[in-house]
Protein backbone atom coordinates (compact mmCIF):
# COMPACT_ATOMS: atom_id res chain seq x y z
CA UNK A 1 0.00 0.00 0.00
CA UNK A 2 0.81 3.32 -0.84
CA UNK A 3 -0.38 6.64 0.42
CA UNK A 4 0.02 10.10 -0.33
CA UNK A 5 -0.86 12.47 2.57
CA UNK A 6 -1.58 16.36 2.98
CA UNK A 7 -3.78 18.77 5.06
CA UNK A 8 -6.27 21.03 3.65
CA UNK A 9 -8.26 22.62 7.00
CA UNK A 10 -11.04 25.03 5.69
CA UNK A 11 -9.60 27.98 5.95
CA UNK A 12 -7.21 27.26 2.99
CA UNK A 13 -10.09 24.84 0.94
CA UNK A 14 -11.16 27.34 -1.35
CA UNK A 15 -7.68 28.22 -2.52
CA UNK A 16 -7.13 24.06 -2.92
CA UNK A 17 -9.05 23.02 -5.10
CA UNK A 18 -7.23 22.46 -8.17
CA UNK A 19 -4.25 21.52 -6.42
CA UNK A 20 -6.09 18.78 -4.49
CA UNK A 21 -8.07 17.33 -7.29
CA UNK A 22 -4.30 17.59 -9.11
CA UNK A 23 -2.93 15.52 -6.16
CA UNK A 24 -5.82 13.22 -6.18
CA UNK A 25 -5.06 12.50 -10.49
CA UNK A 26 -1.72 11.12 -9.63
CA UNK A 27 -2.31 9.09 -6.56
CA UNK A 28 -5.49 7.51 -8.71
CA UNK A 29 -2.73 6.98 -11.35
CA UNK A 30 -0.09 5.46 -9.15
CA UNK A 31 -1.73 3.22 -6.85
CA UNK A 32 -1.47 5.70 -3.56
CA UNK A 33 -4.20 6.39 -1.36
CA UNK A 34 -4.54 10.00 -1.09
CA UNK A 35 -5.40 10.80 2.38
CA UNK A 36 -6.22 14.63 2.69
CA UNK A 37 -6.24 16.07 6.51
CA UNK A 38 -9.19 18.37 6.80
CA UNK A 39 -8.68 19.66 10.22
CA UNK A 40 -5.83 20.31 12.18
CA UNK A 41 -4.42 17.80 15.37
CA UNK A 42 -3.12 21.34 17.50
CA UNK A 43 -5.80 24.25 15.77
CA UNK A 44 -3.68 26.66 18.07
CA UNK A 45 -0.44 25.87 16.25
CA UNK A 46 0.61 26.16 12.58
CA UNK A 47 -0.52 23.25 10.61
CA UNK A 48 3.46 22.37 9.95
CA UNK A 49 2.98 20.86 13.57
CA UNK A 50 0.11 18.84 12.70
CA UNK A 51 2.16 17.63 9.57
CA UNK A 52 4.40 15.45 11.76
CA UNK A 53 0.92 13.56 13.60
CA UNK A 54 -0.98 13.18 10.00
CA UNK A 55 2.52 11.60 8.88
CA UNK A 56 2.77 9.05 11.88
CA UNK A 57 -0.35 7.99 11.47
CA UNK A 58 -0.04 6.87 8.09
CA UNK A 59 3.38 5.48 8.78
CA UNK A 60 1.65 3.52 11.80
CA UNK A 61 -0.44 1.49 9.52
CA UNK A 62 2.13 -1.34 8.92
CA UNK A 63 0.49 -1.93 4.79
CA UNK A 64 1.80 1.13 4.37
CA UNK A 65 5.07 0.50 2.60
CA UNK A 66 5.41 4.31 1.20
CA UNK A 67 4.09 7.36 2.66
CA UNK A 68 4.67 10.95 0.45
CA UNK A 69 3.88 14.58 1.67
CA UNK A 70 2.58 16.79 -0.16
CA UNK A 71 2.15 20.32 1.22
CA UNK A 72 -1.36 21.35 -0.21
CA UNK A 73 0.18 23.85 -2.65
CA UNK A 74 2.23 20.99 -4.17
CA UNK A 75 1.01 20.32 -8.33
CA UNK A 76 2.18 17.32 -9.84
CA UNK A 77 3.61 18.25 -13.39
CA UNK A 78 4.25 15.05 -14.59
CA UNK A 79 1.88 12.61 -14.04
CA UNK A 80 4.15 9.75 -16.13
CA UNK A 81 6.71 9.68 -12.71
CA UNK A 82 6.09 7.86 -9.63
Amino acid sequence: MKTLVTIIDPAIASYCVEFRANQLEYAVRHGYWHHVGESLYWPDLAASFSKAAYIAGALENKENEIVIWADADVAFTNMTVD
